[in-house]
């Protein structure tokens, strides 16, 4: 059973790549709107095969924080955030991270806490500086941070 959302998820992330490489070949130029259907089918389909792993909550939510951040990350590109109601989502993502980061200390799982915990702060960083309007190296870089953070603490708790 949970082998079909993956294979599904594999399908979408094929098909929008063979579009993509039809767009690059013919335009030298592929949008971000075309990577959208892949995330829309590809991020549900593989938080339903974690969730199917073992009766795998934990890796389940691990992942949704994972797939949180991206949002994030889509959400900000190419967006001029100007007023406070534009902080919504973000003020909900981080809100999410801040209690997957208890959820895991609760199960005495310290190091996925504490990356979900310094997770958190980044994306709180990002938002202001965002939401001021503020052009430095950290608002290219905090993606790459977030996950390289985030991608270490499931390595180091998988050991």
């Amino acid at each position: 059973m949970m082998i079909l959302p993956l294979a599904i998820g594999a399908l979408a992330v094929l098909i929008t790549l063979c579009y993509a490489s039809y767009l690059d070949i013919i335009d030298r130029r592929v949008p971000f709107v075309t990577w959208i259907p892949m995330l829309v089918v590809g991020i549900p389909a593989a938080a339903l095969s974690f969730l199917y792993i073992n009766g795998g909550l934990t890796l389940f939510l691990g992942y949704c924080g994972v797939a949180a951040g991206i949002i994030l990350v889509i959400y900000f590109n190419d967006r001029d955030i100007t007023s406070c109601l534009q902080l919504i989502l973000p003020a909900g993502i981080i809100i999410f991270e801040l209690l997957l980061g208890l959820y895991f200390l609760a199960l005495n799982l310290p190091a996925l806490a504490l990356v979900y915990g310094i997770g958190s702060v980044i994306l709180v960083v990002a938002s202001v500086l965002e939401f001021r309007g503020r052009k430095s190296q950290f608002i290219d870089l905090w993606p790459l941070a977030f996950f390289v953070l985030v991608s270490a603490g499931w390595i180091y708790a998988a050991i």
